[in-house]
Order: structure tokens, then C-alpha cells, then sequence
């Protein structure tokens, strides 16, 4: 059998499964939910925003499409399917964060092996051990990172704060969970940034956009934003957006405020630099900086200026919006939809990689097993 047919076959198969994982009455995601929301780490508004998001936007076509498109640009077509250990270490910052790298290496064909984040332990466990009972596809996870001492996986792929990357690997390293014959896909980016003219804001929907991209998941994903830039007055866009916040009461859904917060904001308003408070969230305007929690920066500046932050950024920017998704002018930079900020298909590109790509890639520099 071709390799192509092998893989539609394979995803025949995950497809069974995920179809009624997502859709069915009698799906353990149901358990899933109500256990996630009952221990609080995430709001029960963004857990039902994941999961009404995922349902919508993951079908049998999106799928065959990501991977025709994947299979279609990968390096070698004609080569045979090696089947290969794939370790996932997913974050836990967002609901269902790591379900995208969880179906790269299962359309692969690939074993999973999975460090599910102790933040989000009932999730993604709720589909893993349905594909492995239902699609017999070899499947394995933990909590626990010491769990697959031993493992020597073959690729691993990793999400999450660029200060552990160093760390992590020598722990792998040790455990001999990886060797030196590893690859890796590390994906390190930290927020997204948005260029937002005057003409925007007179659009209905741009404000209630911008306060989603902020706003969803706390504030926390890569896909949030943390910088605006505008050739609109800064003041103006901070009242359009305070008083869009209080539209949508987004108060009632929000955590209190963070002493860091709290001291950012005395400190900006000391040095007479303008600062808002909208809901748990600090407005400021001035300086570009995605660095900061629960802070987004407004800058009124031209697009050469946002092009010249990208450069200086580097890969800490994980995306950045336009309110259409069109080009901007003089801005070398692929732009995004800001109205699908949290809302990507399932084939989008962390830190611009496709991960099924990726790991139809990685076959051909791998050695086969014996």
C-alpha cells in the first residue's frame, strides 16, 4: 500500500474516533468537562469557548485538507511510512491546548506518547485513551515526566516558555527519555501583536475583536495580544475598548487584580505615562512590551514601526493581526485575521511550523528501527 493511502486510511480511523469524542452524547469529553470546570484553573466560559471551537472547526474535510497539504509539500512522496516514537510535552495554559500536536503525530502515523500538563490532566486523556481502545493506535501518557525514563523517543515536540527549554532537555537527557539522535520542535513564542489603523476602529466589530484577542483564555496563549499598534490617538482606543469591556460586563468573568498589576499601574501613573485599568487587565500607552502579564501595550506609530518591533522581537511574536487579515502596507510580515485571534483552524503554524509537516519530514532523518 502507497504511503498516501496509508495515511488516509489512518485518518479514517482517528476521524471515527474524534468524531465521537467531539460530538457524541456518550462521549467521555462530557465527564472530561465538568471535572476540568470543577477544579477552576480555567473559567467554564473558556472551557465551553474550546470545545465550541474544536467541535466547529475540526471535520473530516479540514482534516484531509491539513494533510493532503502537509503530504503534498513534504520532502520525499514516494518514501515508505516509518513509524516513529513521538514524545509531545504539552502546556497547560489554555483548555485542550495540545490537541493540535496530539492529531499531527497520530495522521502521521506515528506513536504518541504524551507528558500531559498536570494544569489540564482530564482533557486531552479523555480522547487519547479512546484512540487507543477504539482505533487500536498505540497511544501512551502521564502527568509525570519520569514516567518515560527509558523511552529514547525519536522526535519530541515541545510548547511553552523558552526559560525551560535548557532545563528540560538536560532532564531528558538524563532520563535517557531522549538522545543525541532526538529531533526536536521546540515552540517558544510568548504573544501576538496587532496593527490597528483609524479606519479599523470606525468597524463595529474591531473593538469587540481586540478585547477577545486580550481578553479569552485570561490573557494567556501565544495567540493573545499583548501590543497594539495604531496610527489612531492611543487615548481614543483605550476608552473604545473600557467602554466595550463594560458592554460585554466582561468584569463579571475576570479574576481580581494582581498585586503586579496593581504596581505596574501606580508605577506608570507616577511617571505620568497614560494607564487604564480594564477589568484584571492594564491598558498602557507608550513603548511597545509583550512581556508583561496581564498588560497590553497601545502605540501610536506607523507600520515601519511595527515592522522594525518584529525584527527586535524576533520569534518571542507568535502571530500578527490585521482587522481583515489583509497585508499591511510596508510591514514584511504575514498577517492573521484579528476576529480569529482564538479561533484558528486546526492547521494553523505555531512559531510558523506545521507540525504534521514537520514530522512527515522528520521520517527521513531518522534512522529505521531494527
Amino acid at each position: 500500500m502507497q504511503k498516501k493511502e496509508l495515511l488516509l486510511k489512518n485518518l479514517s480511523l482517528v476521524w471515527d474516533v474524534l468524531d465521537f469524542w467531539l460530538h457524541s452524547s456518550q462521549s467521555p469529553i462530557e465527564d472530561a468537562i465538568l471535572k476540568t470546570k470543577e477544579d477552576g484553573r480555567f473559567s467554564r466560559d473558556d472551557i465551553d469557548f474550546a470545545i465550541q471551537h474544536y467541535r466547529e472547526s475540526i471535520s473530516y474535510e479540514s482534516l484531509h485538507k491539513w494533510l493532503n497539504n502537509s503530504f503534498s509539500a513534504s520532502k520525499d512522496i514516494n518514501s515508505r511510512l516509518l513509524t516513529k516514537k513521538v514524545l509531545c510535552l504539552h502546556a497547560g495554559n489554555l483548555p485542550l491546548v495540545g490537541l493540535q500536536d496530539v492529531l499531527a503525530v497520530m495522521l502521521s502515523g506515528n506513536h504518541y506518547f504524551g507528558k500531559v500538563s498536570v494544569k489540564d490532566p482530564w482533557l486531552l486523556p479523555s480522547l487519547i485513551g479512546l484512540l487507543e481502545d477504539k482505533a487500536e493506535i498505540s497511544c501512551e501518557h502521564s502527568t509525570e515526566i519520569r514516567d518515560f525514563e527509558g523511552l529514547n523517543a525519536d522526535a519530541i515536540l515541545f510548547s511553552g516558555s523558552g526559560e525551560s527549554v535548557i532545563t528540560l532537555t538536560k532532564l531528558l537527557g538524563e532520563l535517557q527519555i531522549t538522545s543525541p539522535q532526538t529531533k526536536s520542535l521546540i515552540r517558544t513564542a510568548h504573544a501576538s501583536v496587532a496593527w490597528i489603523s483609524a479606519a479599523d476602529l470606525e468597524k463595529n466589530e474591531t473593538i469587540e475583536s481586540i478585547v477577545w484577542a486580550c481578553f479569552r483564555h485570561n490573557g494567556k496563549g501565544c495567540r493573545s495580544l499583548a501590543a497594539i499598534f495604531t496610527d489612531a490617538d492611543e487615548d481614543m482606543v483605550v476608552q473604545m475598548l473600557s467602554d466595550k469591556a463594560s458592554a460585554m460586563q466582561l468584569e463579571n468573568r475576570i479574576l481580581s487584580v494582581t498585586a503586579e498589576v496593581k504596581f505596574s499601574y501606580s508605577y506608570h501613573k507616577s511617571v505620568g505615562r497614560k494607564a487604564v485599568l480594564i477589568a484584571d487587565t492594564l491598558f498602557v500607552c507608550g513603548e511597545p512590551d509583550i512581556w508583561k502579564n496581564k498588560q497590553v501595550t497601545i502605540t501610536r506609530s506607523k507600520p515601519q514601526d511595527l515592522h522594525n518591533f518584529l525584527e527586535s522581537a524576533g520569534s518571542a511574536i507568535q502571530s500578527v493581526y490585521s482587522v481583515d487579515g489583509t497585508d499591511i502596507p510596508f510591514l514584511y510580515a504575514n498577517t492573521e485575521s484579528l476576529h480569529m485571534a482564538q479561533t484558528p483552524p486546526i492547521s494553523w503554524k505555531p512559531d510558523g511550523t506545521d507540525p504534521l509537516l514537520w514530522l512527515l519530514n522528520t521520517e527521513h532523518n531518522l534512522p529505521d528501527e531494527v
